[in-house]
C-alpha cells in the first residue's frame, strides 16, 4: 500500500492501523533501533569504539526491540512481520534469539499492550490536533 497526500501535503485515508505502523516505524524502528542502536558511534551513543561485550549487548537490545516492533506492527491475530532484510546484519536472527524471546514472553506481552495503548492515544491526539488546526485556520 502507498500513502496518499492531499494538495497541502497531508496524508489522507490513513486508518488507525496504518497510522500506528507509521508511528512505530518512525519512532522505534527507524529513529531508535536503526539509527542509535545499530550505529552507536556514528550517532553519538558512544564517543569511542564499543567493546565486544557492549556491541553484543546493543545487538541483543536491538533484536529484542525489533522483535517487539514486528509483533505490534500487525493485528494481534496475524503472523508477525518477517525480519527486514536491511537490518538483518545488525541484529540476531529469530532462531538465535529464541531462548531469550521465550524468557521474555510475558515482558513482550506487557510491552506490546503498552505500546498499542500509547499508539492509540497518540493517534487520537494527533487527529484531534489536526482537526483543531484545520478548523482554526479555515
Amino acid at each position: 500500500d502507498r500513502l496518499e497526500f492531499d494538495g497541502n501535503g497531508r496524508t489522507v485515508n490513513v486508518g488507525n492501523l496504518e497510522a500506528f505502523i507509521l508511528l512505530v516505524g518512525i519512532f522505534l524502528s527507524r529513529s531508535f533501533i536503526t539509527t542509535l542502536l545499530m550505529k552507536p558511534v556514528d550517532y553519538g551513543l558512544s564517543n569511542e569504539t564499543l567493546s565486544d561485550t557492549a556491541e553484543r549487548n546493543l545487538k541483543i537490545l536491538a533484536s529484542c526491540l525489533l522483535f517487539l516492533v514486528r509483533r505490534v506492527s500487525v493485528r494481534r491475530e496475524s503472523p508477525m512481520l518477517p525480519m527486514p532484510g536491511e537490518v538483518a546484519r545488525y541484529v540476531f536472527a529469530d532462531e538465535e534469539m529464541r531462548p531469550i524471546h521465550l524468557r521474555l514472553r510475558r515482558t513482550y506481552e506487557y510491552c506490546e499492550n503498552l505500546l498499542r495503548e500509547w499508539g492509540s492515544e497518540y493517534i487520537k491526539r494527533l487527529r484531534q490536533a489536526g482537526t483543531t488546526t484545520t478548523t482554526t485556520t479555515t
